[in-house]
């Protein structure tokens, strides 16, 4: 907090918490946000990958698509089903389209390939849904 600001204020001034010191240094509260989000993404990664081995056949190196969905909404049950949509995408290294078609005609995805495809980009958990609106 600056001189300037008045304490009894109900606004932060947001330029003293996002600073960059004079040699380039993030701030500690940038370093604080950093720090959470990586690890929240860690934490939802080997939740998603713990969920993905619940439903694998060990005798099997396959898994079916239908599968892979249930695990993931398993894993984040908050997720919208376009954006289930797109981690199995990721997964299968495909298009939401081809991703749709392979599990309509129940063609099975490498599960070790599927994991590690999906694992190549951050997971993020979806926000707890707000309060919905009383209707009029």
């Amino acid at each position: 907090m600056t001189e300037q600001q008045n304490p009894d204020s109900r606004y932060v001034n947001a330029t003293l918490l996002l600073y960059d010191g004079e040699e380039g240094e993030r701030s500690p509260f940038l370093e604080l946000i950093k720090t959470q989000h990586l690890t929240e993404c860690q934490v939802m990664e080997r939740t998603v990958l713990a969920c993905i081995d619940q439903f694998v056949d060990p005798a099997s190196p396959d898994i079916s698509l239908p599968k892979l969905r249930e695990a993931l909404v398993l894993a984040d049950a908050n997720k919208t089903r376009v954006e289930v949509n797109q981690l199995l995408a990721r997964g299968a290294g495909c298009t939401v389209e081809a991703v749709l078609l392979r599990e309509a005609k129940r063609i099975p995805v490498v599960v070790e390939e599927f994991k590690t495809n999906l694992c190549a980009g951050l997971l993020k958990k979806s926000p707890p849904p707000g309060p919905k609106k009383a209707k009029k």
